[in-house]
């Protein structure tokens, strides 16, 4: 069995699970050595790609045990990311790790593997994945990702011009939207 690594690289921590030994990683989303440098990760896309580098490579091969050949990375991504910022994923996973294989799921998808759901269900689903700076919701059928919103603004962002009730309505907002522009039946079962 070849080894395998996921990869959750949020905008305020970085996660990392292995098959039988789970989570290994769970850490602030900080280059190494430069606590006071900005995020390499913001709002859900890389903006420091050498300092992601730096950071992956410290953070799992400190982890990490050894491993040969090289290992399957599957990475979480915001779900309505831009081509650019897939490949600047795949370039920071390339250069930091070597992966063998390097694979993307929506952030979305993971969120609800990661609650239990059974994507695989007929029934959709619909998700709200709550982030430090990125707020996303979708509606899941049949494991795919039918309709999705996001909006930039997270719990990190809470303070006096953004409260809980911020979040809250432009989180009701978006399913709004996605509800009232549903063209399918899965959308509005959700």
């Amino acid at each position: 069995m070849r080894p395998a690594i996921a990869i959750d690289l949020g905008s305020a921590r970085t996660r990392a699970w292995m098959p039988g030994r789970g989570m290994f990683v769970d850490v602030p989303t900080r280059v190494p050595d430069l606590a006071d440098s900005p995020a390499p990760v913001r709002r859900g896309r890389i903006v420091d790609t050498d300092g992601c580098v730096r950071m992956l490579r410290a953070l799992l091969h400190r982890c990490a045990p050894p491993w040969r050949p090289r290992p399957v990375l599957v990475l979480c991504r915001p779900v309505l990311d831009e081509a650019a910022d897939r490949a600047r994923a795949h370039l920071v996973l390339k250069e930091a790790l070597a992966p063998r294989v390097a694979l993307f799921i929506d952030s979305v998808k993971a969120a609800a593997i990661g609650a239990g759901a059974d994507l695989a269900d007929s029934r959709p689903l619909l998700v709200v994945d709550l982030g430090a700076e990125l707020t996303e919701v979708a509606v899941l059928a049949e494991g795919a990702v039918v309709a999705a919103r996001r909006a930039e603004m997270g719990v990190r962002d809470l303070g006096d011009a953004v409260t809980t009730a911020t979040i809250a309505r432009t989180t009701g907002t978006l399913v709004g939207e996605m509800l009232r522009e549903a063209s399918g039946p899965e959308v509005v079962d959700a």
